[in-house]
Order: C-alpha cells, then sequence, then structure tokens
C-alpha cells in the first residue's frame, strides 16, 4: 500500500481520536454532574459506563464509513463473543476508555447537584 494511504489513515485516527476524546470529556462531565449507571461486565472489577460503549459506537461508525473493508474490534462490542481472527486485512483495536472501578465509584459519590 503506498506511504501516503499510511499517512491519511493516521491523520483520520488522530482527528478520530481528538473527536472521540470529546465525547470522553462530555460524558465524564455528566457523570460528575448525576448519577450515571455503569454495567458490571466479567466481574465487579470489569465496568462499562454508557460513554465507553456510545464512543466505541462512534469509532466503529467512523470507521466503517471511511473505510468500509478494514475490521474492527472493539472491547464492548466484542465482548461475549468468539475470538477474533487476526489476519493481514486492516484491523482497529479499540478500547476507549479504560476504566478504573475507584474512578467510576467516586464520580458517582461525589456527583454535583
Amino acid at each position: 500500500m503506498p506511504e501516503d494511504t499510511y499517512d491519511e489513515i493516521l491523520e483520520f485516527a488522530y482527528a478520530l481520536a481528538e473527536d472521540a476524546g470529546k465525547l470522553i470529556l462530555e460524558g465524564s462531565a455528566k457523570r460528575w454532574r448525576a448519577h450515571q449507571e455503569y454495567e458490571v461486565k466479567k466481574n465487579p472489577v470489569d465496568l462499562v459506563t454508557e460513554t465507553d460503549q456510545a464512543v466505541e459506537d462512534f469509532i466503529k461508525a467512523a470507521i466503517v464509513a471511511k473505510y468500509p473493508s478494514h475490521k474492527f474490534i472493539g472491547e464492548e462490542s466484542s465482548e461475549g463473543k468468539a475470538k477474533p481472527v487476526l489476519t493481514d486485512e486492516y484491523t482497529w483495536i479499540v478500547d476507549p476508555i479504560d476504566l478504573h472501578p475507584r474512578k467510576v465509584r467516586r464520580a458517582q459519590r461525589h456527583h454535583l447537584p
């Protein structure tokens, strides 16, 4: 694949990360303002917030729209499914928010009115 294509993909990834970062900040602010539910995945230490799911969905939709032939592995969307097979195809591996349980619970205990 030509080098300019790699540069194009890299620029797209940077722009996508910036847009996703804005969504993450908005979700974080929302958690501080009001109680927001989270799900427990495999165990009580493995948490998922609405923001985590929404940001992964946003990233996946953007990648599919721009690069429909690229593969996508997301932490939330791949959960509980068969282990993905890696090939030589372009594959995006995404975990937008790596949450630590204390941060999520602290935000819920200290939410603002």
